[in-house]
């Protein structure tokens, strides 16, 4: 005598393809949370190995693509020297907020790669 073929249950396979779906929407989570990974780790090894001035910096990502920062001041006697719309768009790259005048600005670039306020 043949067995009668089991039905799927599809209450049960809609509540898992339900699931799946919020799981999957969790993924860019992961990507905003390397990027930031990558930025702590330099700013450490910058606090770690920044003594001097001239001394040459780590180089940050930017927020949304995590790719370093095109033209990113290589030692803090650069940052010193950044203009206006170089130190904008790196303030913007690193999604922190561009206010205030050219001092201010090059005091939160050096602060966001992590180096001591004197130098």
């Amino acid at each position: 005598m043949a067995e009668a073929l089991q039905q799927p249950d599809f209450a049960s396979l809609s509540r898992s393809f339900a699931d799946i779906s919020v799981e999957i929407g969790r993924f860019p989570q992961f990507g905003s949370r390397d990027k930031r990974d990558t930025n702590a780790t330099t700013r450490l090894i910058n606090n770690r190995n920044v003594a001097k001035p001239e001394h040459i910096i780590e180089p940050l990502n930017a927020i949304d693509t995590n790719l370093e920062i095109p033209n990113f001041p290589q030692t803090v006697n650069d940052i010193m020297r950044l203009s206006t719309a170089e130190a904008n768009n790196i303030l913007k790259a690193l999604g922190l907020s561009t206010q205030g005048n050219i001092e201010t600005k090059r005091a939160r670039i050096k602060r966001s790669c992590g180096l001591i306020p004197t130098l």
